[in-house]
């Protein structure tokens, strides 16, 4: 999809472990089964801002749409980067899922952790391999809590035993070399940042509108 740029390599050593801002367990934002509304943590208010007022355009849109709800629940994981000044000063990574709290209220659910001003544009080596391990983790904790009746401190714990109980696991198995991640402005959307193949969707900004769309109901299909 076309709407904004990626970042040249950049000439940090493509080895360099320093990536993320710092060693905290990731922020998150949303809803989950085991929560009765709206639940954060260890997210600025002005990455929250902007990210609730933009799922709240984007779900408000998705419900004009007669079949939405069967599709949302289908939806897929979507790993993400955001460069600077999308959600924020700074630049993240994170995964978002479609979720639904526990009175029925569908509304997704992110992990998000900042990455640190000196990490390289191109990720490569052991910071694309910090980024690899973080995302499945990521995913896997989005699960746990979707599955499970978790109150936020319960998913917090979740979150310490993949994050640091479980920090030096193995690197998922992948087939990709480098990642360029998106300069200031822009954000990139992965089905599956290990595969050289999965589907990526690049935007000015966080998607709206049709690709917005194409996150939770998937993409139309080209006549």
């Amino acid at each position: 999809m076309s709407g904004g740029v990626v970042s040249e390599a950049s000439s940090s050593s493509p080895s360099s472990p320093l990536l993320f801002a710092s060693t905290a367990l990731p922020g998150w934002f949303g809803k989950l089964p085991g929560m009765g509304d709206f639940a954060h943590r260890r997210l600025p208010e002005p990455f929250r801002a902007v990210w609730d007022q933009w799922l709240q355009r984007g779900m408000s849109r998705l419900r004009d749409r007669a079949d939405w709800t069967e599709r949302y629940l289908e939806a897929p994981i979507w790993c993400f980067a955001l460069g600077r000044q999308v959600a924020g000063d700074q630049a993240w990574i994170g995964v978002l899922m479609p979720s639904v709290d526990g009175v029925g209220r569908y509304f997704p659910f992110a992990l998000a952790i900042e990455l640190d001003a000196s990490a390289p544009g191109q990720l490569q080596g052991e910071a694309l391999a910090a980024a690899l391990r973080w995302w499945a983790h990521a995913t896997q904790a989005a699960l746990e809590g979707l599955d499970g009746d978790l109150d936020a401190l319960r998913f917090d714990a979740v979150l310490h035993r993949l994050f640091v109980e479980g920090a030096s696991s193995g690197v998922p198995e992948s087939s990709v070399e480098s990642l360029d991640l998106p300069l200031a402005g822009a954000s990139l959307w992965l089905s599956d940042p290990a595969a050289e193949h999965g589907v990526r969707m690049l935007s000015t900004g966080l998607p709206r509108d049709e690709q917005f769309d194409a996150l939770f109901l998937g993409f139309a299909e080209e006549g």
